[in-house]
């Protein structure tokens, strides 16, 4: 980074990007979403995968950049669930249009997903229906609002999508902000929109969130 914030040799163009590092002991979680559409679009199979794998691990860079946290590796269990490194805790979520990725000194976890028509069994699997009684209607924007801040929930606890039916909306807070309980525990998620996906995030404790996006190469 250069001497008033500004990213040398990355060619990406941000919204609401900090200007300095934060020191370790902070107060703000820094996500970031990264435009990936040009850098896959020469690969295929396993390889795009990979590819937007690794782009994701770039915006996990930016993020640890942004929030002045050092991480090195990116670790996981047995399941495929991040582990800490070196205090650092870390998350990605990756679609062939965006990756996002954030890090953080406490639990945290994000999702990233296109908002689009699915078959309409998947309404009522995400969620029953006094769940659906916080929302004002049944679409495919509140479908991904739910699934998103499931997923982010089970990234931070690392649990897997097999417990996705334990996650319950507990609350809607406004259009950007909703409460989800987990094992007797609430977890406010935030969302962020951008293009025609949406990406949620979670934190274990009451961090403020910065988001980082950018949408055009």
């Amino acid at each position: 980074m250069g001497a008033h914030g500004t990213f040398v040799n990355l060619k990406f163009k941000f919204m609401k990007v900090a200007l300095t590092p934060t020191p370790r002991k902070m107060q703000i979680i820094y996500p970031v979403i990264l435009n990936i559409e040009e850098k896959i679009k020469s690969f295929h199979g396993k390889d795009r995968v990979t590819a937007m794998s690794n782009q994701a691990r770039n915006a996990l860079e930016i993020s640890s950049e942004l929030t002045g946290l050092s991480i090195t590796s990116t670790p996981k269990d047995h399941r495929g669930a991040p582990l800490p490194e070196n205090g650092v805790y870390w998350s990605i979520s990756h679609k062939p249009k965006y990756a996002a990725a954030v890090c953080s000194n406490i639990p945290v976890g994000i999702d990233i997903e296109k908002i689009r028509p699915r078959g309409s069994a998947l309404l009522n699997y995400i969620a029953k229906s006094d769940e659906w009684n916080h929302f004002n209607e049944k679409s495919w924007f509140n479908f991904f609002r739910i699934f998103t801040s499931k997923e982010a929930v089970l990234k931070l606890t690392g649990d897997g999508i097999s417990r996705l039916g334990k996650c319950k909306i507990h609350k809607v807070i406004n259009n950007d902000q909703l409460v989800i309980l987990f094992e007797n525990k609430e977890y406010i998620i935030e969302h962020f929109l951008i293009s025609d996906h949406i990406a949620s995030i979670t934190n274990s404790g009451k961090y403020k969130i910065s988001w980082n996006a950018q949408d055009t190469i």
